[in-house]
This record gives structure tokens, C-alpha cells and sequence, in this order.
């Protein structure tokens, strides 16, 4: 199986655990397919390398992914958010980093959902796995009073084109292209890896918002991952 662990991006390779990811995914799986769902009282702890802020570095991070409830429409799953949230500790304040996974258990589960929360996961771990700016940060902070004052066309146009953003969207978007083709038989290259893009979910989401170097750069890093495998 292609290993995708190294993802080129346009500043520096980052290196995500897909295994933990996926562990984390085959779990809450199982426990969304139990009768009874309790919201913040059950979770998921994760322990992966992650950058020292300013540095090259790593250090371990300790992540607790946990379901949250939400009301979104239409969908089961919500999305993801990772933050930084205080807990007491013999009678001390400590920083813990969270994953909340938003789920609307009254809409039907997708027929992939394994795979949709193992996405949203790898995207997660890609945020703590990196430094995020901190005018991004600042960004998504203020998103309602922006789509208020700009909207929501301006606002997805300027996310998706955020740079720890697309990282992480680029993240599941190699994923699929390498769940979702068979790497045999390729007579034409570049027309195999737009016909493979196009089955991504991932990809279709964002390719009407993110610039062209953006575009390119996602067509580089499979091109580059195809011919490191000798593909």
C-alpha cells in the first residue's frame, strides 16, 4: 500500500500519525454503532508528535477526541474543531488540547462513516501537528462578524485559501486520491490524476475557492508521491 505519511506542501513536508487516525476512527465507529451515545462524557486519548512552536523540533502531544453534539442540518457528521481548553488537576490549571467531532446522531450515518471521521481526524491532527499562524487563528476566531459584513462567498474564498487550512485540506485529499484509485495501468498521468481528484470529496469542496498555485501544488504533491513510489 502507498504510504502517504510524507505530504509535500509549499513550505516543508509534514509528518502525519495516519495510524493513531485511524485507530481513533475504527472506535468511535464502534461506539456511534452502540445504542446509547453520551456527549462529553466519553472520549479518546491520543498521544502523537507534534512541532515545538518556532521550531523544527518535536515534542508529544496529548489529544482527547471527544463527540459533541450538534444541531447541523442535513448531515450527521459536523466537522471538527482542535482546541486548547483548562483542566484542574490536584488543584492545578493545566492546558489540554482537544478534538471535538460535532455529531447530529438524529440525521442518518453516511454509508462511509469510518472513513468521513478518519478524514476529518488526519485534517485535525494536521493543525496540531503543525505551527498554525496566528493571523489564521485570528481569522476563523471572527468568522461570523465576517461573513456578516462580507459573506459566506468571501469567507470560504479566503479559508480555504488559509495556509494551515489548505495543508490539512490537502492531507484529505491524498487520502482519498489513494483510497479511491487503482495505481495500475496508468497510460496518461496527468489525465489520471484529474480523473482521480475529481472522486474526492475533499477536492470537489474546495477547488472552486482555492487560487491556482494552490491547484497546482495539489497536483504536484500526487505527482510527486506517484513517482516517489515508482507509480
Amino acid at each position: 500500500m502507498i504510504s502517504f505519511r510524507e505530504i509535500f506542501s509549499s513550505t516543508r513536508p509534514l509528518v502525519i500519525d495516519n495510524k493513531s487516525a485511524n485507530s481513533v476512527a475504527k472506535n468511535i465507529f464502534k461506539y456511534l454503532n452502540e445504542d446509547k451515545v453520551d456527549f462529553d462524557e466519553y472520549g479518546w486519548r491520543v498521544n502523537i508528535e507534534a512541532l515545538k512552536p518556532n521550531s523544527h523540533e518535536k515534542q508529544d502531544k496529548v489529544i482527547l477526541v471527544q463527540l459533541k453534539e450538534s444541531l447541523c442540518l442535513n448531515r450527521y457528521i459536523c466537522g471538527a474543531i482542535s482546541k486548547y481548553e483548562d483542566i484542574y488537576f490536584n488543584g492545578e490549571i493545566y492546558k489540554q488540547l482537544y478534538i471535538y467531532l460535532y455529531i447530529n446522531i438524529k440525521n442518518n450515518k453516511p454509508e462511509n462513516l469510518e472513513e468521513e471521521i478518519y478524514s476529518i481526524l488526519i485534517h485535525e491532527f494536521t493543525h496540531v501537528t503543525d505551527i498554525v499562524d496566528k493571523k489564521d487563528s485570528d481569522f476563523q476566531i471572527n468568522k461570523e462578524k465576517y461573513i456578516e459584513q462580507f459573506g459566506e462567498e468571501s469567507y470560504y474564498k479566503k479559508y480555504y485559501n488559509l495556509r494551515s487550512e489548505f495543508k490539512a485540506f490537502l492531507q484529505q485529499i491524498v487520502n482519498d486520491f489513494f483510497k479511491q484509485n487503482e495505481l495500475k495501468d496508468i497510460k496518461n498521468m496527468d489525465e489520471f490524476i484529474d480523473n482521480g481528484l475529481k472522486k474526492s470529496k475533499t477536492y470537489n469542496r474546495i477547488i472552486n475557492y482555492i487560487d491556482e498555485r494552490k491547484k497546482k501544488i495539489i497536483k504536484i504533491v500526487i505527482y510527486k508521491i506517484l513517482n516517489k513510489n515508482n507509480i
